[in-house]
């Protein structure tokens, strides 16, 4: 019979190795749910994120990534994204691997675009082959006005890394701003094609056809978006400027009454924004 000091041991032993095995599925959890809510963030659905990055947050309040893709997704919804921002900050330490990562988002939400690149690039330094960073770094090349940088950049991106057909979207984007319509249209193309279920999808491939003022067409993927997304009031409010480019008045002043009603995850500006453009359309 064994002494009773040994089974004790043997005890304890065993309930640190369940312990220890436990938080590593914990944590290979976490991250699996963490890389779910960064693809769709930057499949542009910001909406859904929102909620994802929220519950990652309330999970584990000592990672700053959540914080900082959800100060971005506070920016984009037009809300205030400084106690993300602060957080993100306060939680992100200068020996973490993503701490330019991190950074360079918060400088995203709060308006900052050339530090944004400044950070993406130190941390691309690094990790060269992240291809989230890379689409950051090519979508803030195009907020910053340089389409043709951002062509490049999301040229290349796809060129490395095939596999992150998301960075179609910006890409289009880019094309339409230089007026490479053909090329715009196939890198929508591509992206919903991937991406049959996305309302970003639907709704970034309504622009390449209000460029073609194929009105009609933009207006019934706008429909989709909405009825796919209850929560996509950009969508609705796309589909008031459609209407409104196309000089149906009537249909644009229900559309943007549509944003605001479904403006449930956003910020006052945007229903303040929408607003006013109604009140032009009464005058």
């Amino acid at each position: 019979m064994k002494p009773l000091f040994i089974l004790k041991r043997a005890t304890l032993v065993g309930s640190l190795l369940l312990f220890t095995l436990y938080g590593f599925a914990q944590a290979e959890d976490f991250e699996k749910k963490l890389e779910h809510a960064r693809w769709v963030f930057h499949s542009t659905q910001f909406e859904k994120a929102y909620g994802l990055f929220d519950a990652l947050i309330k999970e584990n309040p000592d990672q700053a990534m959540p914080y900082a893709y959800a100060a971005t997704i506070d920016m984009l919804l037009y809300k205030d994204a400084t106690q993300n921002i602060n957080n993100a900050k306060f939680v992100s330490k200068t020996t973490d691997t993503d701490h330019s990562f991190v950074l360079g988002l918060c400088h995203f939400a709060n308006g900052e675009l050339d530090e944004c690149e400044t950070r993406i690039q130190a941390f691309l330094g690094e990790n060269p082959d992240d291809s989230f960073a890379y689409h950051i770094l090519g979508f803030t090349r195009f907020d910053l006005g340089r389409p043709e940088e951002a062509k490049q950049t999301l040229e290349k991106l796809l060129e490395k890394d095939p596999a992150f057909y998301l960075a179609n979207n910006h890409l289009g984007y880019a094309y339409l701003s230089l007026e490479q319509s053909d090329k715009a249209m196939q890198a929508f193309e591509r992206f919903l094609e991937k991406e049959k279920l996305n309302p970003s999808a639907m709704d970034s491939f309504s622009e390449v056809l209000v460029a073609a003022k194929e009105y009609d067409k933009a207006i019934a993927f706008l429909s989709k978006a909405v009825l796919l997304e209850p929560d996509f009031a950009y969508g609705w409010k796309h589909m008031g400027d459609v209407f409104k480019q196309n000089g149906e008045n009537e249909l644009a002043i229900r559309a943007y009454e549509k944003a605001i009603e479904s403006a449930r995850l956003y910020g006052e500006a945007f229903t303040t924004s929408v607003k006013k453009s109604i009140n032009k359309l009464k005058q």
